[in-house]
């Protein structure tokens, strides 16, 4: 960010350094890298949720034509199996991203 002062006897512009988040203001380096991880660490399980909700959405339409039609009972193991996972994904996100980290 350029802040130029107005009245000042130095006319060239000044270059203000963005600095963290208030909370990592007066935190030590390794806490700053701790908290650059974590963040990493959220986003890379994002987007790994993502693709397997992605995945399943798109693959649905043959699941209901191959699995759905005739009942056998691996089929049935096929599903939970399937829809366990998915379901854990989603709790795991709504954990992370909705649980504020204990100490940084």
């Amino acid at each position: 960010m350029i802040d130029s002062t107005v009245g000042s006897h130095n006319p060239s512009p000044q270059i203000m350094i963005l600095s963290p988040p208030c909370y990592l203001h007066h935190t030590s380096f390794q806490d700053y890298a701790l908290y650059q991880e974590r963040n990493t660490d959220l986003y890379c399980r994002v987007a790994l949720a993502t693709l397997l909700v992605y995945y399943t959405v798109l693959t649905f339409g043959d699941e209901i034509n191959l699995f759905w039609t005739h009942f056998k009972y691996f089929n049935c193991v096929f599903i939970l199996n399937r829809y366990i996972g998915l379901l854990s994904v989603v709790i795991e996100m709504q954990l992370l991203i909705f649980t504020a980290p204990e100490e940084l």
